[in-house]
């Protein structure tokens, strides 16, 4: 047990001193839209799915922005020649609005 706790630790403490502040903000995005999306399973598993549409497109919407994120992510972390961060930015917030519009579309 000690093992794993100090190897927790020591990718922590990596993770902390290597990654810039811009990719911890996505990462902590990426995190918040994860937790939305239990809230929202856990909630539907308790009270009920009537306006199921309404639960599979706040679902959705939820996980499909976090798989956004971390495509937006993993373009940023990696360090390619013919793509920009500028780039890869506007590529996510079109996707981002497409998403929005099948999710409204789906809701009617």
């Amino acid at each position: 047990m000690e093992v794993l706790r100090d190897t927790a630790k020591t990718l922590y403490n990596n993770y902390k001193k290597s990654t810039s502040n811009r990719t911890k903000l996505i990462d902590l995005f990426i995190i918040f839209n994860l937790v939305l999306a239990a809230i929202q399973y856990f909630y539907m598993k308790i009270a009920g799915n009537f306006p199921y549409n309404a639960f599979l497109a706040g679902f959705f919407c939820t996980l499909g922005t976090a798989t956004l994120s971390s495509c937006l992510r993993m373009t940023i972390e990696t360090k390619k020649a013919n793509t920009s961060e500028e780039k890869a930015f506007i590529e996510y917030m079109a996707l981002c609005l497409l998403l929005y519009l099948v999710v409204l579309n789906y809701l009617g």
